[in-house]
Order: structure tokens, then sequence, then C-alpha cells
């Protein structure tokens, strides 16, 4: 019952992240994205689910935020969220890291 965890570690192309999984849903959630390498374009979502086989967006960071920006959303009661990197290119070799929490 992990109530902060990194999802994506220092990755180098799109893909979705570990989930964080809950014993009760919760309702609060954040991201932070770190990256290196400076990107030119990349956007990430925060994606919730009941089931663990169906996601969906519930909020995203994307070009123009710096490294290390927070993105929160409340009012979704999820037993399992996880960040998706949906997309990244140019940069020098970037890597993503996505940290979420919730409450």
């Amino acid at each position: 019952m992990a109530l902060i965890g990194k999802s994506l570690d220092s990755v180098t192309s799109a893909q979705a992240g570990a989930a964080l999984e809950f014993d009760a849903p919760k309702s609060a959630f954040s991201m932070q994205i770190l990256f290196t390498g400076a990107p030119s374009s990349w956007e990430a979502h925060i994606e919730g689910s009941i089931d663990g086989v169906n996601w969906r967006m519930v909020a995203s960071l994307a070009t123009g935020s710096s490294s290390g920006t927070v993105v929160s959303v409340s009012g979704k009661a999820l037993p399992m969220v996880r960040a998706n990197l949906i997309s990244m290119s140019g940069g020098s070799s970037p890597t993503f890291t996505a940290w979420l929490a919730a409450a």
C-alpha cells in the first residue's frame, strides 16, 4: 500500500510505468516528472484504473514544463495509478523519471 513511488525510472522511450496499488481507493494524486537531456518535445500522463486493465488519463504534463514540475488532481477515487510517458523527442539522450504520490 505505497502512497508514494517511482513509476518510471530513467526511461529512454515512451512507455507506461509501474502501477501503484492501494488497499482502498485514494482520491488525490500528484506526479513529479524529472528529465535529463533537454528533450524538445514530450508528454506524460497520470493514468488511473479500477481493474488494472483499462487505464484513463486523469492529469498531464507536457513540453514547456520544467524538470521537477508537479501536477496534481483530486476528486477521482481510484485504487491504482501509474505514470505514462506518451511521447518524447529531441534532446541529447533524454531520460524521464516519474514519481507518484496519493492521499
